[in-house]
């Protein structure tokens, strides 16, 4: 079953909170930290997938920090979800060995797809 991982929680978490700041100031790491009661270094782990995946940038420097990549309204809760937990999966179908003979596969493979359209109706903007 597909449950969110503290990883994908904090994603979450920290990405709306850089969405509720001045989107031409740099959130540093620590502040987000702090605020969202999350460990700083755990963050930075979180937010190097994030950056890789395109979801935010980094900023060297004095005044530097996280800001996200695109506008609030172009980035889904389901973006961030599969930069930081890759794809989801409901259930280990694709390691079964009766697979292609299940009538559940279907009704896994429905209900993944439904998960994944409201989690991509979603947008940062939406929740921050």
């Amino acid at each position: 079953m597909f449950k969110l991982s503290r990883a994908g929680e904090y994603a979450l978490r920290g990405v709306v909170y850089i969405a509720s700041k001045n989107v031409d100031d740099a959130v540093h790491v620590a502040e987000i930290a702090k605020c969202q009661n999350v460990p700083e270094y755990f963050l930075v782990k979180v937010f190097s997938r994030l950056v890789r995946n395109g979801i935010i940038h980094s900023i060297r420097g004095n005044k530097g920090g996280f800001r996200l990549s695109k506008k609030p309204e172009n980035i889904s809760v389901y973006d961030i979800i599969t930069a930081v937990e890759g794809p989801l999966n409901l259930n280990d179908c694709f390691i079964c060995k009766n697979s292609s003979k299940c009538k559940m596969k279907p009704v896994w493979d429905e209900a993944k797809e439904k998960m994944m359209e409201v989690l991509k109706q979603h947008n940062i903007a939406d929740v921050a």
